[in-house]
């Protein structure tokens, strides 16, 4: 398990998208005080460029995969204030804070820039973080890079001893085996609320996914939580942590 779930004491609360802007960081850091029992996590979506001269590492939720900003965009949103930079995270972060960096786009070799990132996180917030994202691949660079990074891959759910994996690479959609992914520490299953049974879908249950998830020697976080009563339920099972998809202050205080 990595050092920086070992170290949480309390069931994560991850904020979506907290660290997609400056603004959003400090409206969502106000509001932890409230309920000093769970380790709040917060999730934002980094971007790169890494092209000749440049070294910028931005969050950003992109709507398309080639929906990256110019060498221009950037320098004039960060002159604006306008873009929170992971050297201003690193520079501000609280220290009651555990934080998930989502990898989205870039521009640039991505190897040297998963390089650049896994130094960078790892002078800065070590043991306080892990990496997410969809894309074994990019998983496999940030491992290569730096084999102590702790990273999580976003599932579409665990099914007896396999994941359900989409990323925007080729294979979009597979199927592999939980035992297989050895560049994953973490696996976020995600399964969408509907009207049956939340944590249930095409036959998964979330004992049966914590159990496959801890055999295979990887640390289960819930994603996809919509509300104060799903929540409870996956604060009550063996995840560490869960995406909370409403407000902090939809849950009662404690």
């Amino acid at each position: 398990m990595p050092l920086v779930f070992e170290e949480m004491n309390s069931f994560g609360f991850v904020h979506h998208r907290a660290l997609n802007s400056r603004e959003k960081y400090d409206s969502e850091l106000v509001t932890i005080d409230a309920r000093p029992d769970l380790t709040h996590v917060f999730e934002g979506d980094i971007c790169w460029n890494v092209t000749s001269g440049r070294d910028d590492f931005y969050f950003r939720h992109p709507t398309l995969l080639w929906d990256t900003l110019s060498e221009d965009q950037i320098d004039e949103a960060r002159e604006a204030g306008q873009l929170f930079l992971l050297d201003d995270l690193i520079e501000i972060a609280d220290p009651r804070l555990r934080f998930i960096i989502e990898l989205k786009v870039g521009k640039g070799d991505v190897g040297e820039a998963m390089r650049r990132l896994a130094v960078r996180l790892q002078d800065g917030l070590k043991d306080r973080y892990w990496i997410d994202g969809f894309s074994t691949r990019l998983m496999r660079l940030v491992k290569s890079a730096d084999s102590g990074v702790p990273t999580s891959i976003h599932t579409k759910g665990v099914y007896g001893s396999r994941v359900c994996r989409t990323a925007p690479e080729f294979f979009p959609l597979s199927f592999p085996r939980l035992r297989s992914l050895h560049c994953v520490d973490v696996i976020t299953a995600t399964y969408k609320t509907s009207s049956a049974r939340y944590f249930r879908r095409f036959g998964a249950t979330i004992d049966g996914t914590f159990r496959a998830v801890r055999e295979a020697g990887k640390t289960l976080v819930l994603g996809g939580v919509t509300s104060p009563e799903y929540f409870e339920l996956a604060r009550n099972s063996m995840a560490r942590a869960a995406y909370a998809k409403f407000s902090l202050s939809e849950l009662p205080t404690s």
